[in-house]
């Protein structure tokens, strides 16, 4: 039993060396950690650090990364650098910052936010878009003219010339501008001819026309957008200036009094969000109608829209003469029988009664 306890316990893996002392260790608080979230979509986080004795420390200087500027900051370093009259559509600081127009009307917001940081006016402009549809004829032709370069200089039958790139809508226009010819006495069936030698594509012109952004005249522009091939897009763009309180440096009021901020005394000089005494909270919870009530109700409704009248509800007793007999019900009718109507002594009237 010795020599086997003992080769057992030298089979034992070697244990580490102790571990040196920890290093001073940083506790996060679970309440001390705060996020919100910006009106331009930047999530801002105020993360105060404690040692582990609890007192408040401060990181020493560069031991954090520098964070990226954001697109609030930005914009008003665009603004600063902008040539008089110190004005920026917000369509063309969006496509110099290289970013979502959305994204910027977002900082916008979150600048008119803090107070007279900028001044936005709101605009709105029309201009003329390619569809899908007018991409496709921009890039391959209308489908008239594809149709027509389709063709055979012999001719086809209609059923296959409809199954040519451009289809139905393609010979109906082709047919419109006769550039084509059907015709219906030929052998085997109606069959479709060229009507001239060559063709322009004039659709495809104008779109080409309509996407380097030239003016197009208004019988043009009607026609393209009846055929779907052109879109009128409405846009909302800011044009943005300094305001009286400009400044390169975001500076976001605080919207939480901390107990840090009270115990150190530095919600003195801090800025806050001024309170917005005019916004509506949550609705409260409230009860709900049972469903038997609600079918009860919808039911009364129905009837009252129909004529009915409403008898007096608080007679609950009534006689055996109006329960029965003014209802012409026998007197074997088992809706006599007492497991079916209570009757009482001393009713109706002081007589006897049922209900």
């Amino acid at each position: 039993m010795t020599s086997l306890r003992r080769s057992v316990t030298s089979r034992r893996p070697p244990q580490p060396p102790a571990r040196p002392p920890p290093h001073p260790t940083w506790r996060l608080p679970r309440r001390a950690l705060r996020s919100r979230h910006t009106q331009d979509g930047e999530r801002t986080t105020s993360l105060p650090l404690r040692g582990t004795s609890g007192a408040p420390r401060s990181l020493p200087a560069g031991s954090l990364p520098a964070m990226a500027p954001s697109v609030a900051e930005r914009l008003l370093q665009r603004l600063e650098e902008a040539a008089p009259p110190g004005g920026l559509c917000s369509l063309e600081a969006a496509a110099q910052l290289g970013v979502d127009h959305q994204t910027l009307v977002g900082a916008v917001k979150s600048l008119q936010a803090l107070g007279e940081v900028i001044e936005a006016e709101a605009r709105t402009a029309t201009r003329w878009e390619l569809s899908p549809e007018g991409e496709e004829v921009l890039r391959d032709g209308s489908p008239e003219v594809r149709l027509f370069r389709s063709l055979p200089e012999e001719g086809l039958p209609q059923a296959e010339a409809m199954k040519l790139p451009g289809g139905s809508l393609g010979f109906s226009k082709a047919m419109a501008n006769k550039w084509v010819r059907l015709d219906k006495g030929a052998a085997g069936g109606p069959r479709v001819f060229r009507a001239v030698p060559t063709v322009q594509d004039a659709v495809q012109q104008q779109l080409c026309r309509a996407g380097a952004g030239a003016a197009l005249p208004e019988r043009e522009r009607a026609e393209l957008k009846r055929r779907k091939l052109l879109l009128e897009v409405t846009l909302k763009s800011f044009w943005i200036r300094k305001g009286s309180a400009f400044s390169t440096a975001v500076a976001r009021p605080h919207t939480e009094l901390t107990p840090e901020m009270i115990a150190t005394g530095s919600w003195r000089q801090l800025p806050f969000k001024p309170y917005n005494f005019s916004s509506l909270g949550l609705p409260p919870a409230c009860g709900h109608l049972h469903p038997l009530l609600k079918v009860r109700s919808e039911l009364r409704q129905i009837f009252l829209e129909m004529g009915f009248t409403e008898m007096p509800t608080d007679n609950f007793v009534e006689s055996s003469f109006w329960n029965f007999d003014a209802l012409f019900q026998p007197q074997q009718h088992p809706a006599r029988d007492q497991h079916d109507t209570f009757f009482l002594l001393g009713g109706c009237w002081g007589g006897a009664g049922s209900c």
